[in-house]
């Protein structure tokens, strides 16, 4: 009669994962979602639809603010203050934006 053959172990200690440092993937703790809007998209230098609303009125502001800014008095200084104020979202004291002067004849 053969003798029984032992059966080989697969493992006879459980390895720690904590000391296989070449393999331990780095995985953020916060995983960002992908952008949703097409501000968002914009933004993250996706491709986006440009005739979405929110970036159609957005545009729509800004040249508001533009057309404000240039048709406004030079010395003026509230009204081309706020104009600036409005279009940027947050201005220091020292910036001004100057439109350009067109001389002809």
């Amino acid at each position: 009669m053969a003798a029984a053959k032992a059966e080989p172990q697969a493992y006879v200690v459980v390895p720690n994962p904590d000391n296989i440092k070449s393999i331990k993937l780095q995985v953020p703790t916060v995983i960002p979602s992908p952008p949703v809007t097409e501000t968002e998209k914009l933004v993250s230098g996706e491709l986006y639809n440009c005739m979405d609303q929110a970036l159609v009125n957005g545009r729509a502001f800004a040249k508001v603010c533009m057309q404000t800014l240039n048709t406004s008095d030079p010395l003026d200084i509230n009204t081309r203050n706020k104009a600036t104020l409005d279009l940027l979202g947050t201005k220091g004291e020292s910036v001004f934006m100057q439109t350009s002067s067109i001389l002809t004849n």
